[in-house]
């Protein structure tokens, strides 16, 4: 999105989105991992009280752990672009990378950033 904006939106992107919201909902519903909803499976609770509220709230919670992931995902993408515009040109030319090539890309920004310093 940061290089292409909205036409950069595919069904690989929407699927991913897709399945961010559904892991959210699952952690938040099912796992009992959302602070302000606290430890408890909703969907069972929904059997002995009230399911409205309980939609209402993980629908509210899922909304608020997306946004953060969004946030995140964002000061990620800010941070370490030049990282990521390097590795996208090497998966164009090669369509692989293996993990001490990645380690290395990813790690010339903090070379970079302590022979600033030094």
């Amino acid at each position: 999105m940061k290089k292409f904006g909205a036409k950069g939106m595919d069904t690989g992107a929407s699927s991913d989105l897709e399945e961010a919201t559904h892991q959210a909902y699952l952690a938040i519903a099912n796992l009992g991992m959302d602070e302000e909803l606290g430890f408890v499976h909703t969907d069972t609770l929904t059997h002995n009280v009230n399911p409205q509220f309980f939609r209402e709230v993980v629908e509210r919670q899922v909304r608020v752990w997306i946004d953060k992931a969004t946030t995140r995902a964002g000061e990620l993408v800010e941070t370490n672009w030049q990282q990521i515009e390097t590795l996208a040109d090497i998966l164009i030319r090669q369509e692989i990378v293996d993990g001490a090539e990645l380690e290395r890309i990813m790690n010339e920004k903090r070379r970079g950033r302590s022979k600033k310093v030094g």
